[in-house]
């Protein structure tokens, strides 16, 4: 049995797992749902309003129901579901869920509760699994990647798409440093097309290249392509401008602001802030693990861009169904895998330095 072979069944043991795991949890969230548990709650969507079925009552629980209401508008023709075009607009530049699911459900509504809990429990999967491809590259235990989880709990009980996007920018990023160049730039733009907050991984890898780049001819030229993500994102969001009359930035307002003044407004008025000071400590304890063990891993870089850009997201971000947890899942994921490298490094180095030692050591002949 070759080495790549049992990676890749070690990927899939982990990868089912995790979706059965994300599957378990949804099917008991959908049947705990109760008639009144909506009552006084208002949706993101209007359609999810009024008499709403099991469902209807899981997805408008978190902003499963955004994609669901996106997958029936896919000509992005009716602002008033969203109250208006800028908000629209803010909610369409993360397409590739919303059309994936009207694909899935033939365009009947009906049909894109179910094909989002399907999607959600694959997006687990696929995320587990790549990580468990990326910690073997780097000799450690795939079921490492079973922490990924943990920090994508709040993805799988809002059927969004973070884990998906993960697993996209992980193999993206596998494939471009394994110079397979245009295949990983296409899956980084899947990616981002998946998740905008992508980017910031993106500014990490191309941090990543220039440094360890430095001092060759031809570094600029190496990290190019990774503008190739910018130019998508700007395409589409010309692209929503055209077609709701407003660019998504427009609607973003009261999702970022001044550096830490979100999360200290959120400390002090949400009743998240334990979590809000756990998830803070575990991302800041991880980013320094990182740098001590693997500080060349391009995986370090990315979990810093996001260390970076995480006083930036506005307190509705930070303090409300621990949002924060899913913009920063790039964060724990990856630090998660550079951490587990970077030990399977040392361990190895530890032992070959005991069996130097011993090979060196004279021996007595009788």
């Amino acid at each position: 049995m070759s080495r790549r072979f049992r990676r890749g069944v070690s990927a899939l043991v982990v990868g089912g797992i995790a979706a059965l795991f994300a599957g378990t949890v949804l099917i008991g969230e959908l049947a705990a749902q109760r008639p009144d548990c909506c009552v006084g709650v208002r949706p993101v969507a209007s359609i999810y309003e009024n008499k709403l079925n099991r469902m209807e009552r899981l997805l408008v629980t978190g902003d499963g129901q955004v994609f669901a209401a996106l997958a029936q508008d896919p000509l992005l023709s009716r602002p008033e579901v969203f109250g208006s075009r800028s908000e629209l607009s803010y909610r369409a530049q993360r397409p590739a869920l919303g059309y994936l699911t009207w694909i899935a459900s033939l365009g009947q509504p009906d049909g894109t509760g179910a094909a989002l809990l399907l999607f959600a429990a694959l997006g687990c999967g696929a995320a587990a699994a790549v990580g468990a491809l990326l910690l073997e590259d780097r000799g450690a235990a795939p079921y490492w990647a079973l922490g990924i989880l943990v920090a994508g709990l709040e993805s799988i009980n809002e059927l969004t798409p973070e884990l998906a996007a993960f697993a996209l920018f992980g193999l993206g990023l596998r494939l471009w440093t394994r110079d397979r160049r245009l295949a990983g730039i296409l899956l980084l733009v899947l990616a981002v097309a998946t998740r905008e907050t992508m980017l910031v991984g993106v500014v990490g890898v191309a941090a990543w290249e220039l440094v360890e780049q430095r001092g060759q001819s031809g570094r600029l030229a190496r990290a190019a392509p990774l503008a190739v993500p910018f130019a998508y994102y700007a395409a589409w969001a010309f692209v929503l401008r055209l077609r709701t009359g407003a660019f998504p930035t427009e609607a973003a307002g009261n999702r970022a602001g001044m550096p830490g003044a979100g999360i200290v407004t959120a400390l002090r008025t949400s009743p998240e802030a334990g979590i809000i000071v756990i998830g803070s400590a575990l991302a800041l304890a991880l980013c320094i693990a990182a740098w001590a063990l693997a500080r060349r891993d391009p995986l370090t870089w990315i979990a810093t861009a996001y260390l970076a850009f995480a006083p930036t997201m506005a307190p509705v971000v930070w303090g409300t169904n621990a949002g924060f947890s899913r913009v920063l899942l790039p964060l724990y994921g990856f630090a998660l895998i550079a951490v587990g490298g970077g030990l399977a490094a040392r361990r190895r180095r530890t032992t070959m330095t005991v069996f130097s030692v011993r090979s060196q050591a004279p021996t007595l002949i009788p």
